[in-house]
């Protein structure tokens, strides 16, 4: 009866996949309208869920009006490592008295981040 516990929870983990990735693509869309409204740019279009846009697939995408420098761009660089580094500092300080918690913030405050600023380090230098 506990490997078949250990099958359901790992089918949980593997379901919550989605939920993840869309967590991660708002911390990196969020980060890009963040700096461009710092800089003074307005905000047209914030898109959190996967979509085809003029036959592109993309994770989300945010459209501002008015001129940015490359700080908007570099916004999810600059955002994960600050996440990475709070998530490490708050597991480091805190030991949570749950796998199932320690692992969330693992998973969403450490590893999403970091995978996130590597897959676009490497697509943007395709």
């Amino acid at each position: 009866m506990k490997y078949m516990h250990r099958k359901t929870s790992v089918l949980w983990w593997i379901l919550a996949y989605p939920l993840y990735q869309i967590i991660g693509t708002i911390r990196h869309e969020w980060s890009h309208a963040l700096f461009a409204v710092i800089e003074g740019a307005h905000i047209d279009q914030f898109v959190f869920l996967p979509r085809i846009k003029d036959g592109y697939f993309f994770w989300g995408y945010v459209h501002w009006t008015g001129t940015v420098d490359w700080y908007a761009t570099a916004a999810p660089y600059i955002i994960d490592l600050v996440t990475a580094v709070l998530f490490f500092l708050l597991l480091y300080y805190w030991k949570p008295q749950r796998r199932w918690v320690a692992l969330n913030i693992w998973i969403i405050g450490l590893l999403s981040p970091l995978a996130n600023s590597l897959y676009n380090y490497i697509r943007g230098l395709s």
